[in-house]
């Protein structure tokens, strides 16, 4: 669900001290089954996504907890959104701010499905990095045709927010609505995974706009061709820089300022490489990565498995 109602209902859970736990809506019943074994305390989305969810036990999530934000179908059981803000004003203590707060869904290298979890404070520390570091200006506009439950737009949401900068919304990737955009609203600024960019080169050599605004491009979550790279930067007349982050821990590596899988350390960030035996390894080795900071998870754990029927 890529709508401005997402990311106010990711501000009402950090105001109540919910935990949100946001869906991937390419996920079918079968895979959200275990996610939805937590017993969420209400069910937010659009009604054309709902069917994914309609199946799930009203013993796990009550029929007068689902709620949708746009139209409603009697027959579903649902109820609509303003329901929720119709709600009488009621003054709320301020929730702990190193406890859970949101749990991102995530498979990672290992294919195992698990959550990571972030608190108000590692989503502080982490949007201050990223102001401090990314070099974002008050004049950007930026568009990010990212999924709003993927760590990276959430992530970015909070820091634009934060920074002040006005961000662009679309509901989902679509090259030529994304280029439009760019061209309508003269953003300064674009993110997106590999794959979207090959698909914006595509449509932009098929129907050239003007993209003279944009300074930045950046991408992450893949690896990033430098072939891509090079006729991005070339046709767009912009640097497609890479971006590193990881569901636990985002803000302490920012985009490197060459082609090829290159990013920086930022300033105090808590980082080493090191080898099986965790000795750090010589410069210009390999050796696995690990960061510490306030940004990083503070936990993460496997999704409950389904409770044996013996």
């Amino acid at each position: 669900m890529n709508r401005p109602e997402m990311l106010v209902a990711y501000y009402a859970c950090l105001r109540l001290g919910a935990i949100a736990v946001p869906l991937r809506t390419a996920f079918k019943f079968a895979e959200l089954a275990p996610m939805l074994r937590l017993k969420p305390a209400l069910y937010i989305g659009e009604c054309e996504l709902y069917r994914n969810v309609a199946p799930v036990d009203v013993g796990i999530l009550p029929r007068q907890k689902r709620f949708v934000v746009d139209a409603v179908d009697d027959k579903d059981g649902v109820h609509p959104w303003n329901v929720l803000k119709q709600t009488a004003h009621t003054d709320l203590p301020t929730p702990p701010s190193y406890e859970p707060a949101v749990l991102i869904n995530t498979s990672g290298t290992t294919g195992q499905p698990k959550f990571v979890a972030h608190t108000p404070d590692t989503l502080a520390a982490t949007t201050d990095l990223l102001c401090k570091h990314v070099g974002l200006a008050m004049d950007d506009v930026i568009v990010a045709p990212l999924p709003m439950a993927h760590v990276s737009r959430l992530i970015c949401s909070l820091t634009f927010i934060q920074r002040g900068v006005p961000f662009v919304v679309l509901e989902s990737f679509d090259a030529d609505t994304v280029l439009d955009t760019i061209e309508r609203h003269r953003c300064t600024w674009t993110l997106g995974f590999p794959y979207q960019y090959a698909a914006l080169l595509e449509s932009q050599q098929e129907k050239p706009r003007d993209l003279s605004s944009l300074r930045v491009c950046l991408t992450g979550a893949d690896v990033c061709p430098i072939d891509l790279q090079e006729r991005v930067s070339s046709v767009f007349g912009a640097p497609l820089y890479n971006f590193w982050g990881a569901s636990e821990v985002v803000g302490s590596l920012t985009f490197g300022l060459e082609n090829g899988p290159v990013v920086r350390i930022v300033e105090g960030a808590q980082i080493r490489l090191v080898d099986e035996m965790g000795a750090e390894v010589p410069r210009g080795e390999v050796g696995e990565l690990l960061i510490r900071g306030a940004n990083a998870s503070p936990a993460t754990g496997m999704i409950p498995p389904q409770p044996s029927k013996a």
